[in-house]
């Protein structure tokens, strides 16, 4: 069953009250940042995620979890992320795969 698709512009207060779902996850997008929402788990755990379509595919890459990063901080972050996403030569899985082949320590 798929939910409704929730959009308020996101303030401290609002994430605060955002309501607690009794299973899963509950996604709430912000409506002055497109692309930036705030996934609210059953344990009361809000994080913000970018959400983008690249190259045909649904993207949705974390930003951080709330309180720990304010609302501000989290756009701020969404803004230049959409920026690179535009770049033509972009690929949102590099860093990830990079990071995959590095050594590890038990490899040193």
């Amino acid at each position: 069953m798929k939910s409704e698709t929730v959009k308020v512009a996101l303030t401290k207060a609002r994430v605060n009250a955002l309501p607690v779902p009794a299973a899963g996850r509950a996604y709430t997008y912000d409506t002055r940042t497109p692309g930036m929402c705030v996934c609210t788990t059953a344990t009361g755990t809000r994080t913000f995620y970018l959400y983008r379509w690249h190259s045909g595919r649904p993207e949705r890459k974390c930003i951080g979890r709330f309180p720990d990063l304010s609302v501000e901080q989290a756009r701020a972050e969404v803004r230049r992320l959409t920026g690179l996403m535009v770049q033509p030569d972009f690929d949102p899985q590099n860093a990830k795969r990079a990071a995959r082949e590095e050594a590890t320590l038990g490899e040193v």
